[in-house]
């Protein structure tokens, strides 16, 4: 069955179920920013964590003349 046949048949509950879609995909958009800016937040952290853990997991250790630096992940 194509598309408009499915809506011609019943024309009605398609226009409620696009209807129920804006109204949620509205409702859902007055929270984007906040949670967008709280996403980056939390990477922001994260990325700076990881720069701490990653400069405190380096070691470096002197073998006579020979430098050898281990970086753990």
């Amino acid at each position: 069955m194509v598309q408009s046949q499915v809506q011609s048949k019943n024309p009605q509950r398609w226009t409620a179920i696009a209807a129920a879609l804006y109204n949620t995909h509205r409702y859902y958009k007055q929270f984007l920013a906040l949670m967008q800016k709280a996403i980056a937040d939390g990477l922001a952290e994260l990325e700076k964590q990881l720069e701490v853990r990653t400069q405190a997991s380096v070691h470096c250790k002197i073998h006579k003349s020979l430098i050898v630096i281990r970086v753990y992940a």
